[in-house]
């Protein structure tokens, strides 16, 4: 019930309009009637140019009509989620500079809520924390209260960075934290420049994938008019043997849904959630799993293990051998071989996929680490981060701090840091966290400065990654059409084939 209720909300005006809305626009019964006329033209014409039958048209008009509200819910999405970016980019870097003339986290809410009036989102949440704020007189940390009311709204992990070093700098009455913001600002406007270039390339990927598939629909439309045109010149009693018959038109008709169906998907798949979006979630349990797998991994137990596994699928080789079977014997051996092969390819697998999240997720907390080095020791910048670090790092944290309080003044901890995992780079930069602690409070500056910027590349790719992760299957749909045209075309020519041979045995 609730999956039809689903898809017609794809259907009905009112609910299209409502949903739409509630993205902040408007859409009225004209564009959407033209839309819906739009869709049931092209179906018509792309039903007559493969010769469909009056009721597959139908079935392709109605299947459009619902991809058509899904195309335009998602269009309204991308471009309200584009709008949400922009307000908080603009709500940040305001926010930095209004702090930094007057560090107090009120009064700059206060100015910042002038200069993003124009997003109705952001005004809101904004009127909403400075009320709490003023309003709270309960609570022992109100502008943490504030600031989770904009973080609510708008989940991004540059945004609780932001928001936890000016309530630090406010509660401590911090003086020394102008480079630490003039970090911060550098940071976020990097970011903004890397997603203007990601859309860029996003839209270039979009077209091409567009252009992919009315190609590939117009090469197939132009094949079976040649079908047709060979049907012309068979017998009367042969007409339409070929475009006419059941195969023909039933698997014109499932091609053309699918294409239908994956251009809606690339559409809906593609709706800027990642714009603002860059907090983790879903695979925590997981990778937690995999952790403890590959830190806990014996090889001798599991070549035991393994070994044994193997020897109970020998019999059923050793069967094959003697019924003289190639097929049952070639199944014993390779299970056996699978059996043998699995604790290694599942450690190493598992012991990836844990690499991956933590080049996904380190920058994030790296970038938090750099902010708070201006009035904080190493030491307590990383026991304070703990608590908001992804669930990935903090096992590697919490063993960091035990280790460090063994032998506080060693380097050992810091090679140590991410055990058995293969991240260079990350290694690299954390061990410039020992350099920092050990020099100068001038000359420590500087490695900050130079950790901030070499940690832009690694964000950038881990950026990257999130956003292919969000996107997955995008690349996917780009080989879809060409595969499908080659079967359908396949399909042609064999009922081509078909129809000359019969027709050939009806001249004999």
């Amino acid at each position: 019930m609730n999956r039809i209720r689903q898809a017609f909300k794809y259907v009905s005006y009112r609910q299209l309009s409502r949903t739409i809305e509630g993205y902040g626009y408007e859409y009225s019964i004209k564009t959407h009637l033209s839309a819906v006329a739009l869709s049931l033209f092209t179906m018509t014409v792309a039903g007559l140019l493969f010769y469909l039958e009056i009721g597959k048209i139908a079935v392709l008009g109605a299947v459009a009509v619902m991809v058509t509200g899904i195309i335009v819910i998602s269009q309204f999405a991308y471009m309200a989620n584009n709008d949400r970016f922009e307000a908080l980019a603009n709500y940040m870097e305001m926010m930095i500079l209004c702090f930094k003339r007057s560090p107090k986290i009120l009064s700059s809410l206060e100015q910042t809520l002038d200069y993003v009036r124009d997003n109705r989102d952001m005004a809101r949440v904004l009127e909403e924390a400075i009320s709490v704020i003023t309003g709270d007189t309960e609570s022992e940390n109100v502008y943490r209260k504030g600031f989770d009311v904009i973080e609510a709204e708008f989940p991004c992990s540059r945004l609780h960075t932001l928001h936890s070093f000016l309530l630090s700098v406010e509660l401590e009455s911090s003086v020394d934290y102008q480079d630490s913001m003039d970090n911060l600002y550098f940071d976020i406007r990097s970011w903004i420049t890397r997603t203007y270039q990601y859309q860029g390339e996003l839209k270039n990927l979009k077209r091409k994938i567009s252009i992919i598939l009315f190609l590939s629909i117009g090469i197939a439309g132009y094949f079976a008019r040649l079908l047709h045109k060979a049907e012309t010149s068979m017998p009367t009693e042969c007409k339409d043997m070929i475009t006419g018959s059941v195969v023909f038109q039933s698997a014109t008709l499932i091609y053309l849904l699918l294409f239908i169906l994956l251009y809606a998907v690339l559409q809906s798949r593609v709706n800027g959630q990642w714009l603002v979006n860059d907090i983790s979630a879903g695979d925590d349990v997981k990778i937690g799993k995999y952790i403890c797998y590959v830190d806990g991994f014996d090889e001798k137990r599991e070549r035991k293990k393994a070994l044994t596994a193997a020897l109970i699928c020998m019999p059923l080789a050793v069967m094959g051998i003697g019924m003289k079977s190639a097929l049952v014997a070639g199944a014993g051996v390779t299970l056996a071989v699978i059996c043998l092969m699995k604790p290694s390819v599942s450690y190493r697998s598992r012991k990836k996929a844990v690499e991956k999240a933590l080049v996904r997720e380190f920058p994030m907390w790296l970038r938090e680490i750099s902010v708070r080095l201006n009035n904080m020791i190493v030491i307590r910048a990383i026991e304070e981060s703990i608590e908001d670090s992804a669930p990935v790092l903090r096992g590697f944290l919490e063993k960091f701090i035990e280790e460090t309080g063994k032998d506080p003044t060693s380097i050992r901890p810091y090679n140590e840091f991410l055990g058995n995992y293969s991240a260079a780079e990350l290694s690299t930069a954390f061990k410039t966290l020992y350099a920092v602690q050990t020099l100068s409070k001038e000359d420590s500056k500087k490695y900050v400065n130079d950790l901030i910027e070499r940690n832009q590349v690694l964000i950038e790719k881990a950026e990257r990654m999130r956003n292919e992760d969000s996107l997955a299957g995008i690349t996917f749909i780009s080989l879809m059409p060409m595969l499908l045209m080659s079967f359908k075309l396949i399909l042609d020519m064999g009922l081509l084939i078909a129809g000359f041979m019969s027709f050939s045995k009806g001249i004999v």
